[in-house]
């Protein structure tokens, strides 16, 4: 089959064609078509190390066409496969030009976006050139902005964070839900810490000058990141998981670490609805939940008398929705925790004191990122001051 027409026959939108590959929008997802010494193949940007046929196109079409359910999927794949075989404007000829050069058939697209060197406008970028923690971790795109190679759970470049001077986003096609950025790995490994995004992993480096640490960072967090991460974490055979998200703001920091605390427990479950967060966990053991519940009782109570302090009468309806609600069904716990930063940071701290203190530790800059921490080092070293990472924690 030629597979560059039966994609665009399949409805596919070729966005980008270079002399080696040409870049398709398909079914919401994107692919690359490329041709090597078999002939055409693609793979989908998430899996650069799976190169697809024709066949597999036609597959993952039908399996997608509703059609007559008591029709097993094979009956309808092939009849479809041999049908289209029949037009002549679908099949490839027995000699044909190619649309692009021949290439290899591990070619992955992503490693022509990278160069060697990078621009280092940037004062952190200049801090960190040459740092073997580093090497080949980031570099200059095609547009001459940083990049930051994405890993697969194959170890396969699947994209790149970019640095477009006002925010880390996701560059261009890039999967960043089915991969994450870390730093080179050290032979010793004495510490993992977790990241939002590899600018923070690199100033948090230039702040504390770790040795032996790994810096791994996710920009988005799901089943398949979170899977790639607790790999490296047993790889690394680290006792504790160091996590310090942040964000655009501290908020956003602590809803992320209640998203990645949803993948490390099975029986811990949120959603984002009406303001807040509703979240529902089980009971693991009834003192621990005692000392969780006194937490969450005090810090209502402390909202109650701060209230009265400038209102006469109690609005009981106003301070319920900055309260930590909790209820409890037998060994099923349900909490709302308002979107506001002390209900948030009292509710991830107390859960993480109390539950995870043995697997997990929360570490959080004063300021809303380690990037902005660490331009304030010049001034604490002229003052002498020695910082320490136990510093950051927001549990002691």
């Amino acid at each position: 089959m030629h597979l560059p027409r039966l994609l665009r026959y399949f409805g596919g939108t070729c966005l980008k064609q270079q002399d080696s590959y040409a870049l398709y929008r398909f079914q919401g997802s994107h692919v690359v078509m490329i041709h090597t010494e078999e002939g055409y193949r693609y793979y989908e940007v998430q899996s650069p190390e799976k190169k697809l046929e024709a066949f597999d196109l036609v597959v993952s079409y039908m399996a997608k066409m509703e059609t007559n359910p008591r029709i097993p999927i094979w009956d309808k794949v092939f009849e479809f496969y041999n049908n289209l075989s029949k037009d002549s404007d679908l099949v490839l000829i027995e000699k044909y030009e190619p649309a692009f050069k021949t290439v290899k058939k591990d070619f992955n697209h992503f490693h022509t976006y990278l160069s060697g060197s990078a621009a280092m406008e940037h004062p952190l970028y200049t801090s960190v050139a040459g740092d073997s923690v580093f090497e080949k971790r980031f570099g200059q795109g095609p547009d001459k902005r940083i990049l930051f190679p994405l890993y697969n759970i194959q170890n396969e470049v699947c994209g790149y964070f970019e640095d477009d001077l006002e925010d880390i986003r996701p560059y261009g096609e890039s999967a960043m839900e089915h991969g994450l950025w870390y730093s080179q790995i050290p032979e010793k490994i004495e510490a993992l810490f977790v990241f939002s995004n590899p600018k923070e992993a690199m100033a948090f480096h230039q702040r504390f000058q770790l040795k032996n640490a790994v810096y791994p960072a996710l920009g988005s967090i799901n089943h398949t990141t979170t899977r790639i991460l607790f790999q490296i974490h047993r790889l690394t055979k680290m006792k504790k998981i160091m996590l310090s998200f942040t964000g655009d703001s501290k908020i956003a920091g602590f809803v992320r670490d209640l998203h990645f605390i949803s993948f490390m427990e099975e029986e811990f479950r949120l959603r984002v609805a009406d303001g807040g967060i509703q979240i529902e966990c089980k009971q693991k053991d009834p003192k621990a939940f005692a000392r969780f519940y006194t937490h969450c009782r005090d810090y209502n109570e402390g909202l109650r008398k701060h209230f009265l302090k400038h209102r006469s009468i109690l609005d009981q309806h106003l301070v319920n929705a900055y309260s930590l609600v909790l209820s409890q069904d037998g060994e099923q716990i349900n909490l709302r925790v308002p979107l506001e930063i002390n209900a948030l940071q009292l509710m991830v701290w107390s859960y993480y004191k109390i539950f995870l203190h043995t697997t997990l530790d929360i570490l959080k800059p004063k300021k809303v990122d380690w990037n902005l921490e660490w331009e304030e080092i010049p001034s604490l070293q002229n003052e002498g001051k020695e910082v320490q990472v136990e510093e950051y924690r927001i549990a002691q």
